[in-house]
């Protein structure tokens, strides 16, 4: 996973990413949970790569990882509330970029549009 963040390769981020949340949420043993969450992958993709590249192209920025190596310590921790608030952390930092990133479009956009001519 690292090493896809330092070659900017965002697709076997995603890739790798998935792998390991997989893992994780085997571990809970409830397939149907583990197929939704797949389903919801595939459905968001394109979404997710819109935000690991702008995270990707942002310098210093470490957000692509530091949960992954959170979760992984309190899973080996059976820590289930830490890996519940950890995945939670994750989410809403994801959404905010990917927000940022669809919303950015439309102010430049919107910018351009006000000042032309009607």
């Amino acid at each position: 996973m690292r090493r896809a963040i330092t070659e900017g390769a965002v697709v076997a981020y995603l890739d790798h990413d998935e792998n390991l949340l997989s893992v994780l949420y085997e571990a809970a043993g409830n397939p149907v949970l583990l197929s939704t969450i797949r389903t919801m992958w595939q459905h968001c993709r394109a979404y997710r790569t819109v935000g690991a590249r702008a995270t990707l192209d942002a310098p210093g920025v470490n957000a692509l990882w530091r949960y992954q190596e959170r979760l992984i310590e309190a899973a080996a921790a059976h820590d289930v509330q830490a890996a519940a608030s950890i995945t939670n952390e994750s989410l809403v930092n994801a959404t905010t970029r990917i927000e940022a990133q669809l919303a950015a479009p439309k102010q430049a956009g919107g910018a351009r549009a006000a000042s032309q001519p009607e």
